[in-house]
């Protein structure tokens, strides 16, 4: 099937074309993404069921980025878990995009605020957009939103995302070391794994600083952690 360029609008052929013949391709265009998107989900269902029957472990998708609409549905019947990162978890459709309610994540979910292809949750706060509406929407207490994220800031933006209705919540190592000022790096986007698309030599280069065995020592960071990940309210 033929799949168009997103922005086949812009291309200086298009305004050439009469209405009538803009208003076929449109149709045709719609009726081949429809088709293919059919292909992709069918195809999809049957391997990733493919997949699940071959492991008893619990199946978790990465449904980022450009997906086929039907993607949700076909998780949820084959009971796998998808992915919310909170910051990119809102009604994009609708006025204001507003963040989707914690309580309204699917429970056939993985909530985390960071992975390997974002910036960690300090380093998004302190150096991109919406931490005002997402204080609001996710964390009252720090609503007015405040430029620097400390520690104890932190604290309560991770122990506020432990509430989501998400089967499960994972934390990277990054924003649990933002927990302290022992271990959080002068710099957050240093923490950051990687960006995607980019070549350069920065990226999977990230070096946790503390030992396992200082980490595991220290139980103030420890009891930290634990508070942090605890669905119990």
């Amino acid at each position: 099937l033929y799949a168009p360029a997103w922005n086949y609008r812009s291309a200086s052929a298009w305004p050439q074309l009469s209405d009538h013949e803009r208003h076929l391709l449109e149709e045709l265009f719609r009726h081949t993404r429809s088709e293919e998107e059919r292909l992709w989900l069918d195809r999809g269902r049957s391997l990733l069921a493919m997949l699940k029957d071959a492991t008893d472990m619990l199946p978790c998708a990465e449904d980022l980025g450009s997906i086929p609409p039907g993607v949700p549905e076909v998780l949820n019947d084959l009971g796998m878990l998808g992915l919310r990162i909170p910051r990119w978890v809102r009604r994009w459709t609708e006025p204001g995009q507003p963040y989707i309610p914690l309580a309204n994540y699917p429970t056939l979910s993985v909530c985390t605020p960071s992975v390997h292809d974002t910036s960690t949750l300090r380093g998004w706060w302190e150096d991109e957009d919406d931490r005002d509406d997402f204080a609001r929407a996710y964390s009252p207490t720090l609503s007015p939103a405040p430029r620097s994220l400390d520690p104890a800031g932190q604290f309560t933006l991770l122990r506020s995302l432990a509430g989501s209705a998400s089967q499960l919540y994972v934390l990277q190592l990054q924003d649990l070391l933002d927990l302290s000022s022992a271990y959080r790096s002068a710099d957050p986007g240093l923490d950051r794994i990687n960006v995607p698309g980019a070549v350069a030599d920065f990226n999977w280069t990230w070096r946790m600083g503390p030992t396992v065995e200082d980490l595991a020592a220290d139980e103030a960071w420890m009891e930290l952690v634990r508070a942090v990940s605890s669905r119990e309210r």
